[in-house]
């Protein structure tokens, strides 16, 4: 596998979960509107604090950690074997990333 089909490989991938993220995005949002009006600018405010905690970025830097990992060895040329593998570790379901 040359770097060129590493990195289209990488990017169906990341278009992937990017459409997941989305489409769960979507469905919170869709459930966030059955709720009352005051009670959906509390869980907006809390959605807030949560996002902007340490603990939390914490956790989604180390979720990402792995991907990070990946995308530099996709720039220095990473072989298909070893790219398939990397992928198939990476959690899109695992803990809040």
């Amino acid at each position: 596998m040359t770097a060129l089909d590493a990195q289209k490989e990488l990017v169906r991938f990341l278009l992937k979960r990017l459409k997941q993220c989305a489409l769960e995005s979507m469905g919170f949002h869709g459930a966030l509107a059955n709720f009352p009006e005051e009670l959906r600018g509390q869980i907006q405010d809390m959605k807030k604090v949560y996002a902007e905690s340490r603990p939390f970025q914490e956790q989604m830097e180390k979720g990402f950690h792995d991907l990070d990992s990946l995308i530099q060895q996709v720039e220095e040329g990473v072989q298909e074997g070893e790219l398939r593998t990397l992928l198939e570790q990476f959690d899109p379901k695992g803990p809040v990333n």
